[in-house]
C-alpha cells in the first residue's frame, strides 16, 4: 500500500474515532439533562408545533413494516446525535395517516426537511449517512432570507 493510502486510512480512522468521542459525549450530556432522545416521534397532533418552534426540523416519514426504514433509522438516529441544533422527528405512517397524506408522502421511507416552516427539500429513499450529513450541511446553509413568503406553515402541509 502506497504511504499516502495508508497516511489517509490513518487520518479517517482518527476522524471516525473523533466524531464517536463528540458523539458519546453528547449522549452522555442529554443522558444528565434527561434528553436522552435525539429523535423525536411527532404525530398529526403535534406536527405544526414542532415546526413553528423550531428552525430547521428533519422529518422521516417511516413504517415498522418497511426494511428500507429499519436501515435508514440508525442512520437518522446517529445524524440526530451528531446534530443537536435541528431537530429529527420520525413520524409513523400507519399511525398518522391524515400527516403523511398531506404530505404527499407516497412511498418510505421519505425525508422531509423543513426550514423556518418551509418545506425545502423531500424525497422518498433511505439515504446514506454520507448523503444525509451533506443535506444536513446545506440546509443549515441555506439562505431562506430571500424566499421568506411570510406563510405560517410549510408548503401545503398542514396536519389540520
Amino acid at each position: 500500500m502506497p504511504a499516502y493510502a495508508a497516511s489517509k486510512i490513518e487520518k479517517n480512522r482518527k476522524v471516525e474515532a473523533r466524531r464517536d468521542n463528540e458523539t458519546s459525549e453528547r449522549r452522555k450530556e442529554r443522558q444528565k439533562a434527561g434528553t436522552d432522545m435525539a429523535t423525536h416521534a411527532v404525530t398529526s397532533q403535534d406536527f405544526n408545533q414542532v415546526v413553528e418552534s423550531n428552525d430547521l426540523v428533519f422529518v422521516d416519514f417511516w413504517a415498522t413494516w418497511c426494511g428500507p426504514c429499519r436501515a435508514f433509522g440508525p442512520t437518522f438516529e446517529k445524524a440526530s446525535e451528531e446534530n443537536p441544533d435541528v431537530y429529527f422527528a420520525k413520524v409513523d405512517i400507519d399511525q398518522n395517516p391524515d400527516l403523511a397524506s398531506a404530505a404527499k408522502v407516497q412511498a418510505v421511507p421519505t425525508l422531509m426537511v423543513v426550514k423556518n416552516q418551509q418545506i425545502v427539500f423531500q424525497q422518498a429513499g433511505a439515504l446514506r449517512a454520507s448523503d444525509l450529513d451533506a443535506l444536513i450541511e446545506q440546509a443549515k446553509a441555506l439562505d431562506m432570507s430571500a424566499s421568506d413568503d411570510g406563510s405560517d406553515t410549510p408548503s401545503g402541509v398542514s396536519a389540520e
